[in-house]
């Protein structure tokens, strides 16, 4: 896996995400995901359990480590679906981004622990199906 780009086209099984967290992802992940977020990396950090200043510490190609690479390709997987069900890369990241008022949150802001990611894959579904919350 080199970038965003070549994750999201590959759209790993759950086998394969496992197996890139264990291996770790570079860093140069987390810019690539902001910039599709349309968020700064200081946004991020607090949800992938590290201080921004830590992230910047790291070189673009240097794997961070599986706990941080974990929580990295689980706002990935979640973008990947929300790209998906929502039908382009630019209102996935308005909707993740922006209030839901089903959540009462802000997608994104709840991807800090699995609790949360699960909330969103589940209104994600609920979209999907038709099921409106």
């Amino acid at each position: 896996m080199r970038d965003l780009e070549e994750l999201l086209a590959s759209q790993p099984t759950l086998e394969g995400f496992d197996r890139l967290a264990r291996q770790g992802v570079p860093r140069q992940l987390v810019d690539e995901l902001a910039n599709a977020l349309g968020v700064r990396i200081v946004k991020l950090a607090p949800l992938v359990h590290t201080s921004s200043r830590t992230l910047r510490r790291y070189r673009s190609d240097q794997l961070l480590s599986p706990d941080v690479s974990e929580r990295v390709l689980q706002i990935v997987r979640v973008f990947s679906q929300s790209t998906e069900v929502l039908e382009g890369r630019e209102k996935a990241a308005r909707w993740l981004t922006g209030k839901n008022r089903a959540l009462n949150a802000v997608p994104l802001e709840l991807m800090g622990t699995v609790f949360g990611v699960e909330r969103v894959l589940q209104i994600l579904g609920r979209i999907e199906h038709t099921v409106y919350s």
